[in-house]
């Protein structure tokens, strides 16, 4: 009977000890910036393969250990590890990455990292052209990206200029790359260097430029077709 009653104590001070070695955290990952919910979030276990994400508001809720450590990762932010002790709510926020995002070139039919990307592009920052004092689109990309040639033909109003991005020089032929603005191309088919048309990217407010990838070799013409012979302005 002792034995049966030693081995019942057992069992149970396993039991207590299990259930106090793990505990439920719950928490919300927000961003540093807006303070908004971040969904997708990769939450882990420091040195362990137990994980989860976050939900659609930020929210998580994961099992720990005694003297666990959660790490949180999101792309374009920078990770954070967090001691959670005697907590059960860790709240966390998380901070751009700006380097990281600064290694992405838009290339058409989506994004890449720069060290994954094989083809000639160059970045421009929204903010290079914003600060300058120019009037126009193009007067702001003059002299942002190397190998891009950006001159004026005349004097005339609204006049077009001559953008060549792969050395073309025709004075016939359009002498303007494929522009895209959030997906949708911009037709420059009858601009060239000779052309008395408006100026089909007059219209862009140089402060409304996020960035501008300028996709220079023939790779281009992959996603875009004949249109990108002569380069293409994302």
């Amino acid at each position: 009977m002792k034995k049966l009653l030693l081995i019942w104590v057992l069992v149970a001070a396993s039991v207590s000890s299990l259930f106090a070695q793990n505990r439920t955290v719950t928490g919300k990952v927000t961003s540093s910036e807006d303070g908004g919910g971040l969904p997708g979030v990769s939450i882990s276990t420091k040195g362990s393969n137990k994980g989860t994400t976050s939900i659609a508001d930020g929210s998580y809720s994961i099992s720990v250990g005694e003297g666990a450590s959660l790490v949180f990762s999101f792309v374009g932010y920078n990770a954070q590890t967090v001691a959670v002790g005697n907590r059960s709510v860790v709240d966390v926020k998380l901070s751009v990455d700006n380097t990281q995002l600064s290694e992405v070139v838009v290339v058409g039919y989506g994004t890449k990292k720069r060290v994954e990307f094989t083809g000639a592009a160059s970045t421009i920052k929204g903010g290079a052209i914003a600060e300058r004092p120019v009037q126009s689109f193009s007067q702001g990309l003059t002299g942002q990206a190397a190998g891009v040639n950006i001159t004026q033909p005349n004097g005339l109003l609204n006049n077009p200029p001559v953008i060549r991005v792969r050395g073309l020089s025709s004075l016939s032929l359009s002498s303007f790359p494929l522009v895209v603005i959030d997906g949708i191309p911009i037709s420059t088919d009858n601009v060239s260097a000779n052309s008395t048309t408006n100026n089909p990217l007059a219209d862009i407010n140089p402060s409304d430029i996020e960035s501008i990838d300028v996709l220079k070799d023939a790779a281009s013409a992959a996603i875009y077709g004949s249109r990108a012979g002569a380069g293409v302005l994302l």
